[in-house]
């Protein structure tokens, strides 16, 4: 048999007495007897020689990784071991400990093969693990020898006995089979590690993990030092860690103008510092040192008075539940103390950097209710209560915002022609204004209230004499505006299309975003030039898909051309060529002033994008939304029939739709459509529409019927139901958040002017409580009608 020992040249005896037993067998063999399966068991057991010989050697290095790990060693640097361009291990080197070799053992002794019609016993593994005493012990298989040997302590010991079987011994006398047809023996590691620690998972039936910490300099650290608040004579405590630090650690204090601290200590590695401030209260500091051999770190501490204000106590939320952040401004320590009873609220975070805490308010399917939370410093002493107010639950309903007319004596912020499109940013609606940019009319999204005093900040805007029709937000709430821009009339100067993204909020300074020649290589043939065509414009209307800032896709329409152009942009750089696609079958070839392309999602390839999915509108009588699944798929939504005035060839442009918008949103898509009726009061008046809005779910994959068969509601006629006076959608019906009318509603009043640009405009939003969606129409010089649609009604 072969015992494994460290003694290298009992091995080669014990191997070449192996080889002269074997040519004795050979000897008494026969002429025709044939050597290779003796040939190949020589090689096998040589084989298992050295795996055993190997196994010793992991054995010796768990024994030292053990004892580097029980003196509290740590670890100075990990390299990988390499053999013929391959990674077999590690080396990982201690501060005390040298050098330990932990390599992958999967190549162990391989087993004797098993008989006919049986199969081979797997390898053994041999392992280490520290039981519940604290001690490591060695392992086969995952469990504990027995009886129990201490790694820091005897090894067991291998060997192959005269029928190849593998044997374990713990005692070096008597020995143990593992395995009725052989076994092998491996020691399996995975080593991984970061910036604090290495980590040694032992391959065995309990992934064992063993973390050792890596070697860091003697350091000292507080959280906190400069700017602490205190009060006169209170006290605060003030934690420290120390890294690297032992048992012959000393920290202390020096204190100045008063002030007492005391020293802590919780254990070699943290403490706290507790500190008195002297009555009356002056301001004042201390010094804080940790020393270890020669080597010592300090840090200063500085108090002044306490600070606690808040600009807001008192919080209202829907009944949907949200987080609310409660700020502060402070510098002492807190914390956030909820009532039991207010079981609905829950502390998600405090940051003391930010001086803020964040609450989680449930959903309310109750009545009213409210709840004062308190903020403490450390030392448990209020410093302010905090009311949290959460309406009650009620059934959710489809509900008029608000809505108006524009008269000439209460123009609500109107100019006169000047009003294309919307753009919702925060709590704020924003209407364009083509005559002047910066004169903008911003209002709260949600009441409809103008508010003068906000306004758009244009500075560095070096095109204000262009027309700024087509303003949007990008989906990560970035207002972008862009310049009309054709070559249709002889002022060159309008062929450039100029467009700008506020990055930084609506009252920074907004960034130039396109500068580009309509008549040059960036709109060659997208538009300018199809179909030979270059009498164009582009950008009555604008929609983005994505951010502007990282990734987006720009739409707009070529009204002559009568093609959707897009432009897009990669990790916030617009790409150098715009393209356009007509997707051929089943599109409606009829685009008016005011058609709206909505993309709806980011094309796989930007040079030859092919996957683009969008909605478009006509924009004219033929009361057509196409819907674009790719470059060449397309097909037309089927006209409703009720709660809209249907498309009639009797009178030309009587019954058009001029305006659309689609978002998708909470798992489907929603459209918004724009339906008027000519008032047939004469051939010069024939663009004098009252106008109404129609709401469908499209679901996230549309089909031809979706526009009908996915119906929401109307504006003019409500939902199924009716409209308000019959049950139906708060606000619907013939009035000013019913209609949008060339007529008035309010008797002794003129309205602005006709909207003989025919420029209706609709914008869907979603909601800031995250449970909705807004829906605005715009009626230049008209007015404007908004609504609240909860997501429980799609």
């Amino acid at each position: 048999f072969f015992h494994v020992t460290k003694n290298t040249k009992t091995h080669s005896k014990m191997k070449k007495l192996f080889y002269l037993a074997t040519a004795a067998l050979l000897a008494f063999s026969c002429q025709q007897y044939d050597d290779t399966a003796l040939t190949d068991r020589v090689t096998n057991l040589e084989n298992r020689v050295t795996a055993l010989e190997k196994l010793q050697a992991q054995m010796d290095e768990l024994q030292t990784l053990v004892k580097a790990i029980e003196n509290k060693d740590y670890v100075t640097g990990v390299t990988p071991i390499m053999e013929d361009g391959v990674q077999v291990g590690y080396a990982i080197m201690f501060t005390q400990s040298g050098t330990v070799e932990i390599r992958n053992g999967k190549d162990g002794l391989n087993g004797a093969d098993g008989k006919d019609g049986e199969a081979g016993k797997d390898g053994s593994v041999v392992s280490i693990k520290k039981d519940t005493d604290g001690i490591y012990y060695w392992t086969i298989d995952g469990e504990f020898t027995d009886p129990k040997l201490r790694v820091d302590g005897a090894t067991p010991q291998f060997k192959i006995d005269e029928e190849a079987y593998l044997c374990v011994s713990y005692d070096g006398k008597t020995w143990e089979r593992l395995g009725k047809t052989g076994a092998t023996v491996s020691s399996n590691y995975k080593v991984e590690y970061d910036e604090d620690n290495v980590y040694i998972t032992f391959e065995d039936e309990d992934n064992y993990k063993v973390t050792i910490p890596r070697y860091k300099e003697f350091a000292l650290s507080i959280a906190r030092s400069g700017g602490i608040g205190v009060k006169a004579g209170s006290s605060i405590t003030i934690p420290y860690v120390l890294t690297n630090a032992d048992n012959t650690v000393v920290v202390e204090t020096i204190s100045e103008n008063g002030y007492a601290a005391e020293v802590v200590k919780t254990s070699d590695s943290e403490g706290n510092i507790k500190v008195t401030a002297p009555s009356p209260f002056v301001a004042g500091k201390v010094l804080v040192f940790a020393n270890k051999g020669d080597k010592t770190c300090m840090k200063a501490l500085h108090f002044e008075a306490e600070e606690f204000t808040m600009a807001t106590t008192a919080y209202s939320v829907s009944k949907y539940g949200e987080n609310v952040e409660i700020k502060f401004v402070t510098n002492v320590e807190f914390k956030v103390e909820i009532p039991a009873e207010a079981s609905w609220i829950t502390l998600v975070q405090t940051k003391a950097s930010e001086h803020s805490a964040i609450l989680k308010v449930a959903e309310n399917t109750g009545g009213a209710r409210s709840a004062t939370v308190v903020v403490k410093n450390m030392e448990d002493v209020e410093l302010q209560k905090v009311t949290i107010n959460q309406e009650a639950f009620k059934e959710d309903v489809i509900e008029a915002l608000f809505g108006f007319q524009t008269y000439t004596d209460e123009t609500h912020g109107f100019t006169k022609d000047a009003n294309y499109t919307m753009a919702v940013v925060g709590n704020y609606l924003i209407l364009s204004n083509s005559k002047n940019i910066d004169e903008m009319p911003v209002y709260d999204r949600m009441t409809g209230e103008l508010l003068s005093d906000v306004k758009i900040n244009t500075e560095g805007i070096d095109c204000k004499d262009r027309e700024f029709r087509a303003i949007t937000t990008d989906d990560a709430g970035h207002l972008f505006a862009v310049a009309y821009t054709t070559t249709k009339d002889e002022d060159t100067s309008n062929d450039v299309v100029r467009a700008y993204v506020w990055k930084n909020g609506i009252d920074q300074k907004p960034t130039s975003f396109i500068y580009a020649a309509l008549t040059g290589s960036t709109y060659e043939n997208a538009p300018y030039g199809v179909n030979g065509n270059k009498k164009i414009d582009i950008y009555n209307t604008v929609k983005v898909y994505g951010d502007l800032t990282k990734d987006a896709v720009i739409a707009t329409c070529s009204w002559k051309s009568i093609r959707p152009v897009f432009q897009f942009v990669k990790d916030g750089k617009l790409q150098p060529k715009a393209y356009v696609y007509w997707p051929g079958s089943n599109a409606v070839a009829s685009f008016g002033a005011m058609t709206t392309v909505v993309p709806l999602n980011y094309p796989d390839d930007l040079t030859a994008p092919k996957n683009l999915e969008y909605i478009y509108s006509t924009g004219n009588h033929n009361q057509q939304n196409v819907y674009v699944t790719n470059s060449t798929t397309a097909f037309p939504f089927t006209r409703p029939s009720t709660h809209w005035w249907p498309y009639s060839q009797a009178v030309p442009y009587q019954r058009p739709c001029l305006g659309m918008d689609a978002l998708r949103i909470n798992g489907t898509i929603i459209l918004a459509a724009h339906n008027g009726a000519y008032q047939q009061e004469s051939p010069a008046k024939a663009f004098r529409y009252a106008s109404r809005m129609y709401v469908a779910n499209l679901g996230n994959v549309p089909t031809e019927g979706s526009m009908v068969n996915g119906f929401i509601f109307d504006s003019r006629e409500g939902d199924k139901t009716g409209d308000a006076s019959k049950g139906g959608p708060k606000g619907t019906g013939y009035g000013v958040t019913g209609l949008t009318s060339p007529f008035v509603f309010e008797t002794g009043k003129t309205i602005l002017a006709d909207n003989d640009n025919c420029a209706f405009y609709v914008l869907l939003a979603p909601g800031a409580d995250g449970h909705s969606v807004q829906a605005y129409m715009l009626a230049q010089n008209n007015g404007l009608i908004a609504y609240n649609i909860p997501f429980s009604k799609f």
